[in-house]
């Protein structure tokens, strides 16, 4: 937690180094979420916009602009005025992955990073029952286990893990399935 109110401490201290932007912000300031309230990443700007309120003696508010998997918060964002009023507040994968998954109406260059906020370890776990106790171990599984279909992969929404299941394939050179599910359809890659 420390780390991550210093981060955005360090960040509101870059954008207001300078003698040009020594009076910011006179104004408030707007940090658009593009993902629902209650989730990490308007957790975790909530906990940056008050501690930046605290330092800068000034609003900071959050703008939760939802919907299609952060696209259209992060469109919002990159048609915003850059003066520094409006800041996008979302994990890089958003402007990363998305553009190479889906049509977008940004591009990654319209933004420029000011901090890192926080980060997130990912592991990989499997059932105690699974043949192989480690990554290494992957190749030497059991025959009657090499056989069977491809598992069905689904990360449930598009992702870091979505990019990589599909584009991978399993060391026995079997390409495993692809299951993306929404509301109205369930469609096998």
């Amino acid at each position: 937690m420390l780390k991550v109110l210093a981060r955005a401490f360090f960040a509101a201290y870059l954008l207001c180094s300078t003698g040009a932007n020594a009076s910011w912000p006179d104004r408030p300031v707007t940090l658009i979420v593009p993902y629902a309230a209650g989730g990490i990443t308007d957790v975790l700007a909530r906990l940056t916009a008050e501690h930046l309120q605290r330092t800068f003696k000034q609003s900071f508010i959050i703008q939760n602009e939802t919907g299609a998997g952060g696209i259209i918060g992060a469109a919002n964002a990159a048609r915003a005025k850059p003066d520094g009023y409006t800041l996008f507040f979302a994990p890089i994968a958003l402007l990363t992955l998305s553009p190479l998954t889906t049509k977008v109406n940004f591009a990654t260059s319209d933004f420029e990073p000011i901090s890192i906020v926080a980060s997130s370890p990912f592991v990989v776990t499997v059932g105690k029952d699974f043949p192989a106790s480690s990554p290494s171990h992957r190749g030497r599984r059991p025959r009657k286990w090499r056989r069977r279909s491809p598992p069905i992969c689904s990360a449930g929404v598009r992702s870091q893990t979505t990019l990589h299941r599909k584009n991978s394939k399993r060391v026995d050179g079997q390409t495993s399935r692809f299951a993306q599910s929404s509301a109205r359809r369930r469609s096998i890659v």
